[in-house]
């Protein structure tokens, strides 16, 4: 089953930001199924099914055709890793697919993997740092579960070893594909029939690709809220928007 997070933006439906290949949550494990992409053919590991575990890793190709903005990571406590000296433990409130990858477009690498409620998965990035070449910094995780019939993404935020897991400080990072003059968010209760959240601002530009980390305050566990992010390109015209639901412990 496929699931994908879908906004809109003066009236034209938004582009998939996150296509995977998912199995019902309760039997990640069991099933677990690699996402649709076409694994590299020059560079080793190519992306695959590992051996013996419920996990896919490598490197894969892929074309860009289409101008939009995404979610690549979204933790708990920290933006960003800082150290690998150790296996990672991670932890999502909720049954969800783990996805680990670069926070910029290169290289197209990725780790696939399920994570259950509530049990830290323990992950050595090491190899995936040697055979990308890049720094703990460049990592992110980002926690998908099933889609609801509103086709939005749901995501649960990631604890990754050493943040409180009762921490409600959260970072989404976000990239484009596109050069940007101008990007915002709002943040409001999923749950709300009318609202009129105030949009917040980022000030700077961003050139394509490039990470772009966003505070946010993240649900208890009694509710989910909703995110909206709005950005221009650099010449001004809007990309579509990009809306997803971050969990609390409510799939």
């Amino acid at each position: 089953m496929a699931t994908r997070a879908v906004g809109w933006c003066e009236g034209m439906q938004a582009v998939t930001f996150v296509t995977l290949l998912l199995v019902a949550a309760p039997g990640l494990a069991q099933g677990f199924a690699c996402a649709a992409l076409r694994p590299s053919m020059s560079q080793s590991p190519a992306y695959g099914p590992v051996a013996g575990q419920a996990r896919c890793e490598g490197f894969f190709d892929q074309t860009v055709a289409q101008s939009f903005v995404e979610l690549v990571s979204l933790t708990r406590g920290t933006a960003q890793l800082e150290t690998t000296t150790a296996t990672l433990a991670i932890t999502s409130p909720l049954a969800t697919r783990l996805t680990i990858q670069p926070l910029a477009a290169a290289p197209f690498y990725r780790v696939d993997a399920p994570l259950r409620a509530d049990q830290p998965w323990s992950w050595d990035a090491r190899p995936m740092l040697k055979a990308t070449g890049l720094r703990p910094e460049d990592i992110g995780f980002l926690a998908l579960a099933t889609a609801a019939s509103d086709d939005l993404a749901r995501v649960a935020p990631v604890a990754i070893a050493s943040p409180t897991p009762a921490s409600a400080a959260g970072f989404a990072t976000l990239r484009a594909s596109v050069a940007l003059s101008s990007l915002a968010w709002r943040v409001y209760d999923a749950s709300a029939q009318t609202t009129t959240p105030t949009w917040r601002q980022r000030d700077q530009s961003a050139y394509a690709w490039q990470p772009v980390a966003i505070a946010l305050d993240l649900p208890d566990t009694a509710r989910n809220v909703r995110v909206d992010v709005r950005a221009r390109d650099a010449a001004g015209q809007a990309l579509p928007m990009l809306s997803f639901i971050v969990l609390g412990n409510q799939p």
